[in-house]
């Protein structure tokens, strides 16, 4: 695939993503005083502006109804889930193919989040398998938070939108995901790998980052903490 191919995707998935988020996080975000729709907002021109994006001739992103990203058929999700827990195989597979992220990054996250408990509920009131916050699962309309369809399209959905916010980055996005993309600017953190910034991190972010590595490395996959994510 070409990069202007690759380019088109990411932006056509940050338009679906805005489209299908705009209006519930508008109000959700008058209710809860969080910012949903400036976490989202923009996010397709800011990938157009990164990524010097041109609608040239030939070259028009395609509406969200057409445009899917499939993972490679060799990626065996199950390999990624615990035994016992086979259920959840078809829920990853859909929304890694939803939102175009490899299967094994969001098994590492549920992993490091939950332990794939679908009813863990922490001190902080963090749910399911993704450990949704109540106004973040309200902000991405999860009505069921313990539910594992709704809290894993609704978890990866939100990385997907950190993942486009800090244009690609994972480790940014994780980080984002722990404590928060505000938790992040307000330290000043742009680049985990400068050791000075990645001191700046909460105790507890840089945990978790070490966590989902140690995660992905037995899983095999290493480099899906440390590329830039592509469509």
């Amino acid at each position: 695939m070409s990069a202007i191919q690759n380019n088109v995707l990411l932006q056509a998935r940050a338009i679906e993503i805005n489209a299908r988020l705009a209006g519930r996080m508008q109000e959700v975000s008058g209710r809860t005083g969080i910012d949903f729709s400036m976490l989202f907002a923009g996010a397709a021109e800011g990938v157009t502006r990164a990524r010097g994006i041109s609608a040239a001739p030939g070259n028009e992103v395609q509406s969200p109804a057409e445009t899917r990203v499939t993972v490679p058929e060799s990626t065996p999700v199950q390999d990624f889930v615990p035994g016992g827990k086979e259920d959840y195989v078809p829920i990853i597979q859909k929304a890694a193919e939803e939102y175009g992220l490899n299967p094994a990054l969001i098994a590492a996250v549920i992993q490091a989040e939950s332990n794939f408990n679908e009813k863990l509920v922490s001190r902080a009131g963090a749910t399911g398998l993704m450990q949704l916050m109540p106004a973040t699962a309200e902000g991405l309309g999860v009505t069921d938070a313990c539910d594992p369809a709704q809290n894993i399209d609704g978890g990866v959905r939100y990385l997907m939108g950190q993942i486009i916010r800090f244009d690609g980055d994972v480790k940014m996005a994780l980080a984002a995901y722990n404590c928060g993309p505000y938790g992040l600017k307000s330290r000043g953190v742009t680049d985990l790998d400068d050791p000075a910034q990645w001191a700046l991190l909460p105790g507890e972010t840089r945990k978790y980052l070490d966590n989902i590595a140690s995660i992905l490395e037995t899983m095999g996959r290493a480099e899906l903490l440390e590329e830039k994510h592509s469509a």
